[in-house]
């Protein structure tokens, strides 16, 4: 597999991060396109931190985990019962039908 040597449609992540600073605590939703060097990963259970680097700067990324076979969130355990009680909180981020998460891929094909 040979990856791209360039990325024209990225953003440099100093830009994303001045942009980070600005944001209230409660916003969520935008979506950047960043492409570096992976200097470091950190897994803890279901999430992953990695620390990206591209000429900008440099920004820790946080990642779930995918599972094929089982949950792919960290939302409290209720939310994985194949029928939730009633009266757990709603997500303060829309649902995503085009989402596909973030996956380690190996290549293969299954």
């Amino acid at each position: 597999m040979s990856l791209p040597h360039r990325f024209p449609d990225r953003d440099e992540i100093a830009a994303v991060r001045a942009e980070a600073e600005t944001l209230e605590p409660q916003a969520a939703g935008a979506e950047y396109v960043l492409a570096g060097r992976v200097m470091g990963r950190r897994d803890m259970g279901k999430l992953v931190f990695l620390d990206l680097v591209d000429r900008s700067g440099q920004i820790q990324l946080l990642a779930s985990l995918f599972h094929p076979d089982g949950p792919n969130d960290t939302a409290p355990r209720e939310f994985n019962r194949p029928d939730p009680p009633a009266g757990l909180p709603e997500s303060p981020m829309p649902a995503r039908a085009t989402a596909t998460g973030f996956r380690w891929d190996d290549g293969s094909d299954g």
